[in-house]
């Protein structure tokens, strides 16, 4: 809810608009759940190996797809829990499974 808004028409003239918010306002994300801004940049790792960094995170329906630069290329990976090991914000590290980079 925003101050303001009483309804949906209201809510509707604000289309296109960005909502911003102070960070310390933001909620706590849940177990598995990250938001954007912390995973760039992050080094992304396959086993032991790094491989690259998220250099950008695309929404693209129901679900994100992470842009990894790599040397050379840019590499995408759908965020799923299939493909994803770990995210350990504190190391800086998002790690995939073997096989995510796979075509």
């Amino acid at each position: 809810r925003i101050v303001g808004l009483e309804d949906r028409d209201a809510a509707e003239a604000l289309t296109g608009w960005r909502v911003m918010l102070p960070e310390q306002q933001l909620p706590k994300p849940g177990r598995d759940e990250w938001y954007v801004k912390d995973l760039m940049g992050l080094r992304v790792l396959v086993g032991d190996r790094e491989i690259g960094r998220v250099a950008e995170v695309h929404q693209a329906g129901p679900t994100d797809i992470l842009e990894i630069t790599t040397p050379g290329e840019a590499q995408f990976v759908p965020l799923l829990r299939q493909w994803l090991e770990e995210v350990d914000l504190a190391a800086g590290e998002l790690r995939l499974k073997e096989g995510a980079l796979e075509p």
